[in-house]
């Protein structure tokens, strides 16, 4: 969904923690919506604005594998720079 709304998105991991079970990373995601954007209620159309973001992704491994992904992210100031919520 992400790529086909924003071509130029870019993500800067900002820290990391790593516990030898766990990995927490605080990560910037940034780009211009120039792409219909996927939602339940059908595509948004592009924007042609810019959004920047963090969010935090917390990795749980099991045998060296990872046992589970969440990602943690607040969707009010994405939709507000975008334009489809007021501020």
């Amino acid at each position: 969904m992400f790529t086909d709304a924003f071509p130029d998105l870019r993500h800067e991991v900002l820290a990391t923690v790593d516990d030898g079970q766990t990995v927490v990373a605080e990560i910037r995601a940034s780009g211009t919506h120039t792409g219909p954007m996927a939602s339940p209620s059908g595509d948004i159309p592009p924007t042609g604005k810019r959004f920047q973001v963090d969010y935090v992704d917390v990795w749980r491994f099991r045998d060296g594998k990872v046992a589970s992904d969440h990602v943690y992210f607040d969707m009010y100031p994405f939709l507000t720079q975008l334009g489809l919520l007021a501020s």
